[in-house]
């Protein structure tokens, strides 16, 4: 439905984004990850508009667009992250002004089914301001949803809800019958609903692709005493392995490995080099598979 392609954004000298491509399937709920500062949230102004890109194109729906172009700009719904909002203006006040602007049809009446399956109906004569953070941030999401864009591009949507707040909007997004990109650094949040993932870091796509995909690599966790971690990484560096993640437990070393060959390979590399050293002592070589914060954390490692 959308893709980016070769997309850079500067503030001043600072290249924000630096040739960020990939694409959001129509249908889809993709998960746009990263590190404070990675580039997500530019990522989205640009998409929605708010930013113009330096360098590169926005395709949709296999066409080149202008996303400050208007007639782009009624295809996506979009929830900035601070969600801004009149605070003295009702629920009801507010949503009837974003759809007049947006020349939405039968207006009154998306505004009350949005208002139920959000359940905020008895508030919607309350001034903004006297409600909670959780209320807010279904109002916004409401505005987001009006008019029923193709697209919806939400940034942080479950920040600063608590746990009921956040499966209650959990799984509204995931019943949504439409295409959506979202931000989150609840990375258990992302796994559960969305079925494809794009990781950015430093302003730059560290992975992408569907979820699935992300997650079937296997992974080895080993446990052995008799040599210092850092000889160890040395070791492993060396032979293209590649360490998720690694912790001192006592006087033993903790570390869970990957590698592009493989499983069988994996394993053969850390018996022969047990051989090697007698006085290696190992006490767990189990295979799995890597969890998405894992992923994430090896991914955007500083």
């Amino acid at each position: 439905m959308l893709r980016l392609v070769n997309i850079d954004k500067k503030f001043g000298r600072r290249l924000i984004l630096k040739k960020v491509n990939f694409e959001i399937k129509s249908g889809s709920i993709t998960g746009l990850l990263g590190v404070n500062g990675a580039g997500k949230t530019t990522t989205m102004r640009v998409i929605s508009g708010v930013f113009a890109a330096d360098k590169g194109q926005i395709l949709y729906r296999g066409q080149i667009v202008n996303p400050l172009d208007y007639r782009f700009h009624r295809q996506i719904g979009y929830l900035p992250e601070n969600n801004p909002l009149y605070p003295f203006l009702t629920p009801r006040e507010y949503l009837g002004f974003i759809g007049q602007i947006r020349q939405i049809p039968h207006l009154n009446k998306q505004i009350s089914k949005l208002a139920q399956a959000l359940f905020f109906v008895d508030h919607l004569q309350r001034p903004i301001h006297q409600l909670s953070k959780g209320y807010r941030q279904r109002v916004g999401l409401a505005a987001t949803l009006l008019g029923n864009p193709p697209l919806l591009i939400l940034d942080e949507p479950m920040a600063g809800l608590d746990p009921n707040q956040q499966r209650l909007v959990r799984n509204f997004i995931s019943r949504l019958k439409t295409t959506i990109l979202l931000s989150s650094h609840i990375l258990a949040e992302v796994q559960e609903i969305c079925n494809r993932v794009v990781i950015i870091n430093r302003g730059r796509i560290a992975s992408q692709g569907p979820m699935e995909q992300l997650l079937e690599k296997p992974m080895l966790k080993i446990t052995l005493e008799g040599t210092k971690i850092a000889f160890l990484k040395k070791i492993l560096k060396g032979k293209n392995i590649k360490i998720v993640h690694s912790q001192k437990q006592g006087k033993a070393i903790k570390l869970e490995l990957t590698m592009d060959k493989d499983m069988n390979m994996l394993r053969k590399i850390i018996w022969d080099l047990v051989r090697k050293h007698p006085k290696w002592q190992l006490y767990q070589l189990e295979s799995g598979r890597q969890k998405l914060d894992e992923i994430f954390q090896q991914l955007t490692r500083i």
